[in-house]
């Protein structure tokens, strides 16, 4: 194995998740180069990792894409994304390929039949260790990786004190040239009394009722970083007005490194279903999931970190959708609404 291509479009869970092969590649095959496919918008996810020689962005012009990738001369393409554009470039690349298992329809079966028809898929990185086993790869024991450069580490810090949130008596030391992230998390960071909550989740059914994050911030007492896109601005200042512990809020303000940044100062996280739960995943951070619409069965649980599922067991409608809606199908939203505080209070408390 000389050079390699990984695809995998994505969003930026999918995109984390795929870390793990860049690294089982090389430690299968030292020295070779793998290169990787992906959306321009997430190549800053990628392009720090060191398992990766070289990122592709896809910017809308496939053809163009083909042609830079032609000239790279791979020997074998991983497909971990498994759609009508990653199989034209697995032809036009012409060279020996595997791909993975998307179990499409058997999400949508689960969401049809709701928790009930007992199905659960296994997790989405076993699949792509089938895909690995294809090429000769095994895949490799550990966590995923999210790599951040010293110098967007060092912003974050300095946006995080002078706000005001605590990091500790000794402040925050960056181990590594490369900045932090990796398998065994941001090396040499420790976020101390700070409580990371990932407010994202695409889809309404998807998110925790913003007065429960009042209660629950205002009971657990530590101070708190809001992370989130811009569909999650107004819930990030109902939040921040509401709460009475330090709050920094970071939605919709920051770009995918600097969050990502922000987040690995945190000492535990609060997540929905949602991309930058992965991230978490990636920086090696405990992590309490909250379930609404999905269920951890369809295979997105954070992989290889300490970790808590929250959700409302024994519900006939969940999961209602693969993915999720903008209001609940039964007008009830019970999946959200019945997950108490409590019970993810106590998943923090677990998580020790």
């Amino acid at each position: 194995m000389k050079k390699v291509l990984v695809i995998r479009f994505g969003g930026i869970g999918d995109v984390v998740l795929a870390s793990i092969a860049f690294r089982s590649i090389c430690e299968a095959y030292p020295g070779c180069a793998v290169h990787v496919l992906t959306k321009a918008a997430f190549v800053p996810l990628v392009e720090h990792d060191p398992h990766v020689a070289k990122v592709h962005g896809f910017d809308g012009d496939f053809w163009g894409m083909l042609r830079e990738l032609r000239r790279e001369r791979f020997v074998f393409v991983f497909d971990l994304h498994n759609s009508l554009r990653s199989g034209l470039v697995r032809w036009g690349l012409g060279v020996r390929w595997g791909v993975v298992r998307k179990r499409s329809l058997a999400k949508r079966w689960m969401a049809g039949l709701g928790r009930g028809g007992g199905m659960e898929l296994g997790h989405v990185v076993g699949r792509y260790g089938e895909v690995l086993a294809r090429g000769g790869v095994e895949l490799a024991e550990g966590g995923l990786g999210v790599w951040v450069p010293r110098e967007v580490v060092g912003e974050a810090r300095g946006v995080l004190e002078g706000a005001g949130i605590g990091l500790g008596g000794n402040g925050v030391e960056v181990g590594g040239d490369e900045g932090i992230g990796g398998v065994d998390g941001m090396d040499g960071i420790e976020g101390v009394g700070v409580l990371g909550v990932v407010l994202g989740g695409t889809y309404a059914t998807k998110k925790w009722l913003p007065k429960y994050y009042v209660e629950l911030l205002d009971r657990w007492g530590w101070d708190v970083v809001l992370i989130g896109g811009r569909d999650c601005e107004e819930d990030a200042r109902y939040i921040e007005e509401g709460v009475s512990v330090g709050c920094f809020n970071a939605v919709g303000r920051y770009g995918l490194l600097m969050s990502a940044a922000l987040l690995g100062f945190c000492d535990r996280v609060v997540a929905h279903d949602t991309g930058f739960m992965h991230v978490a995943a990636g920086l090696g951070k405990p992590i309490v999931s909250l379930w609404g619409n999905t269920v951890p069965g369809f295979g997105m649980w954070p992989y290889g970190v300490r970790h808590v599922v929250a959700e409302v067991e024994g519900l006939g409608c969940r999961p209602c959708s693969r993915l999720g809606y903008d209001d609940c199908p039964q007008g009830h939203f019970r999946c959200m609404r019945d997950l108490r505080v409590e019970v993810v209070l106590e998943g923090l408390r677990s998580l020790g």
